[in-house]
């Protein structure tokens, strides 16, 4: 509610200084809050019990919102949990405005070339397992390039019987014709390299 309207700069100052206030909060209850990360039970009988004391820690913010039901530290407990929360919500937001600012959009990208080549490529994101840690289905990544790419590629399934019909000479058709594209490229330019490379001893 508070953030400013502004530049990224002013942004991130907010942001830091938030995210100091949450620091602080940790800071000045430092022993409940290690108790809190750290999961102990030793205590919880004096902290979490309608008729429990804080023991020998002394509490600096013993609020009673609901007196006789409440116990010692739950509203403590409560602010850890909504302070964590909040600071990972403002490292976001922080990291938000480090990331670099797209001035325009991109362009937009059409798949120009046969479905059944795209369909190729989408079973190799699949079987080697490169999109979304290897939990995306064939049907998302199919789904997924006929919305980037503006084409209709048609059910995966049924469209994989035309690759595997074909003849073992020839699997993949579209992806060999991309490895020997980018091997001639590299093969080019090993070759413009040595061909400078000798020009010179030349000269």
């Amino acid at each position: 509610m508070n953030r400013p309207a502004g530049t990224n700069e002013m942004l991130r100052t907010y942001y830091e200084q938030e995210l100091l206030y949450i620091f602080r909060l940790f800071r000045i209850h430092a022993f409940h809050y290690q108790y809190y990360k750290t999961s102990a039970t030793i205590l919880d009988a004096q902290y979490f019990m309608r008729d429990g004391k804080p023991a020998d820690i002394p509490v600096l913010e013993n609020i009673d919102p609901m007196p006789g039901f409440s116990t010692p530290l739950d509203y403590l407990f409560a602010k850890f949990i909504a302070a964590e929360r909040m600071q990972e919500y403002l490292l976001d937001q922080l990291n938000s405005t480090l990331r670099p600012q797209r001035t325009k959009p991109g362009p937009i990208m059409r798949w120009t070339g046969e479905a059944i080549n795209l369909l190729e490529v989408a079973y190799g994101f699949w079987l080697t397992g490169q999109l979304n840690e290897g939990n995306a289905t064939i049907t998302d990544i199919v789904l997924w390039l006929e919305e980037k790419l503006t084409v209709k590629i048609g059910v995966p399934n049924a469209r994989w019987a035309q690759i595997s019909a074909r003849t073992h000479s020839e699997p993949t058709k579209y992806l060999d014709r991309m490895r020997e594209s980018i091997r001639q490229r590299i093969n080019d330019e090993r070759g413009n390299r040595d061909s400078k490379r000798k020009a010179r001893r030349i000269n």
